[in-house]
């Protein structure tokens, strides 16, 4: 293989090249982390991170569960008042009694009983802030039955 010599004039060019190339290399701005956004998600309007997707048990009539506000807790039984009109005397089961802590003006879900399906049920989920904030946006619950 023959090796190509070059003239100092050529050599003076690629050398100036490199130094170019380098002086443009260190005058970059340094790296900034872009948010994420999984494919088909828009940034949100403001121009920032969008809202993050929230997952939310919803209540299935063919399972006879509806939802409910806590007026009041006895302990081992709960004063319901269900979107459905009706007030229930609710029961937790024992596998959640001692886990849950649930106060008054609590979103939960009722599982109503298939005899006194008016007067009693069992209770079955709690719901946070921001599940509560979901169901009513999905038109589950309205903000005057929070109060």
């Amino acid at each position: 293989m023959e090796q190509k010599q070059l003239t100092d004039q050529q050599e003076q060019e690629v050398f100036d090249q490199y130094e170019n190339s380098v002086e443009q290399q260190s005058q970059r701005q340094p790296f900034q982390k872009r948010p994420f956004f999984k494919p088909g998600q828009k940034p949100a309007a403001g121009g920032g991170v969008p809202e993050e997707f929230i997952r939310v048990r919803l209540p299935n009539p063919r399972n006879r569960e509806v939802l409910g506000i806590v007026a009041e807790d006895f302990g081992q039984k709960l004063l319901v008042k269900c979107i459905d009109g009706f007030t229930r005397v609710c029961r937790i089961p024992g596998k959640i009694r001692y886990k849950v802590y649930i106060n008054p003006g609590d979103v939960v879900l009722v599982q109503k009983w298939t005899v006194q399906t008016n007067e009693k049920g069992d209770y079955l989920y709690r719901y946070t802030r921001t599940q509560v904030s979901q169901l009513v946006k999905k038109g589950f619950l309205k903000q005057e039955d929070l109060g």
